[in-house]
């Protein structure tokens, strides 16, 4: 059994006739860190956004902790952190509101959890 967390084979994707991703091949271990690396356009957040099945790939085989995510993304997000650099959140919300706002969508949410990080952040929870 293999003892990586992610495996990559052949994964291209295009948008149109810019082909992004030509043929990435890549596995990472259990334990151990890699960091994608490239000027724009080099596909990075694309090749993340593929791992966490936000958007489909053209052709290739993914696997994180050993799940397909164009099968099961939702699986895969409950156990994957990941938050995109284009992440838009409601300035109008307070953080309390927020923290309500996104619990239905995590099904092992743990609000006392939040709160305690802004506490440990030194947040307010009325703060917007």
């Amino acid at each position: 059994m293999s003892n990586n967390v992610l495996e990559i084979n052949g994964l291209r994707k295009s948008f149109g006739t810019n082909a992004v991703l030509r043929g990435l091949d890549l596995q990472v271990q259990a334990g151990h860190t890699h960091a994608l690396l490239g000027r724009n356009g080099a596909g990075k957040s694309t090749t993340l956004h593929i791992l966490m099945g936000l958007i489909q790939r053209d052709a290739g085989n993914v696997s994180v902790l050993g799940m397909d995510p164009n099968v099961v993304p939702l699986e895969i997000r409950r156990s994957v952190g990941f938050l995109a650099e284009d992440q838009q959140m409601f300035g109008w919300m307070t953080i309390d509101e927020m923290l309500s706002f996104m619990q239905p969508f995590y099904p092992t949410w743990d609000m006392a959890l939040a709160r305690d990080y802004v506490r440990q952040f030194d947040l307010q929870l009325t703060q917007r």
